[in-house]
């Protein structure tokens, strides 16, 4: 899904490929999560950060378009998350869009790819990005990438068509039934493991996006409507959702969700063929 792939994304020098040296991958495959790597195969550029204080770095991306944008991470402490966000930004440094997501990173002998869609606006002059933990420590990274996605009817099926040649099965987004366990519907919800590991916290997406639409759609049913949350893309119908059952929550408001460590590395292998969380396709039952 990459639009003119030879045509620069960064118009300015402050970019994480001078600070870091990381390439950026322009191919036309979508970002997909490493589970299960051994931490020593890849080495990765090392990054001190302290809990609840951001890293922020520029990235001059070219507006009006939709990105894909993630990194590959580790930490060397386990159960750690990660906090990831683009914010677009006016000349005046107004703020104009954010897209952000929480993701686990597994234990310390494991990447991760943690990776958002986000809408670059016309009248953004910038963009950041902006990674946080919740842990004090030692992180390694590399291969920033960055994605022009092309949202044509013609662009759009050839991703999924090579995506559905590669793969067997390709979710398009993720159904939790929380029915059973009493689950509520919240603004931010998140999805935990058995074993405690954070699979999916969009916290924000964008106040507008948070407001109109959600960062998960809730229902009763999984109703033909409520489907189109995990559709492929208007153009091309595709929906296919990996149904899971909540075992349990984690909070007093119940918005935060349990799933058995098997749904997990069933989760965990449908995210390597297709990021579904990247652009926020969850779908939660509640009574």
């Amino acid at each position: 899904l990459l639009e003119n792939p030879s045509k620069s994304l960064f118009r300015g020098g402050g970019s994480l490929l001078r600070i870091f040296g990381i390439a950026i991958l322009m191919t036309a495959v979508m970002t997909v999560m490493a589970v299960g790597v051994a931490a020593d195969e890849f080495i990765g550029t090392e990054l001190l950060l302290t809990a609840g204080v951001p890293f922020v770095n520029r990235l001059e991306i070219e507006p009006g378009y939709l990105y894909d944008i993630g990194i590959r991470i580790r930490s060397e402490e386990p159960d750690t998350a990660a906090s990831f966000a683009v914010v677009s930004y006016a000349a005046e440094g107004d703020m104009l869009a954010t897209s952000e997501i929480q993701r686990g990173l597994g234990s310390a002998a494991e990447w991760h790819v943690v990776g958002v869609e986000a809408f670059i606006p016309e009248e953004a002059e910038y963009a950041e990005l902006v990674l946080e933990t919740d842990a004090s420590g030692r992180y390694f990274w590399d291969a920033l990438t960055i994605r022009r996605l092309d949202r044509s009817p013609s662009g759009v099926a050839e991703f999924w068509e090579e995506r559905l040649g590669l793969y067997s099965n390709v979710y398009t987004g993720l159904v939790v039934d929380g029915r059973s366990v009493g689950a509520s519907r919240g603004m931010s919800p998140r999805i935990w493991s058995e074993s405690g590991l954070l699979l999916y916290g969009g916290r924000t997406a964008g106040i507008g996006f948070v407001q109109d639409v959600g960062v998960a759609a809730y229902g009763r049913e999984l109703t033909p409507e409520l489907m189109t949350r995990i559709q492929a893309d208007p153009a091309y119908p595709l929906m296919l959702p990996l149904v899971v059952q909540a075992i349990g929550v984690k909070d007093p408001a119940r918005t935060n969700l349990v799933v058995s460590d098997i749904d997990t590395e069933r989760i965990l292998q449908a995210l390597a063929a297709y990021d579904f969380f990247a652009r926020f396709a969850v779908v939660i039952l509640v009574d």
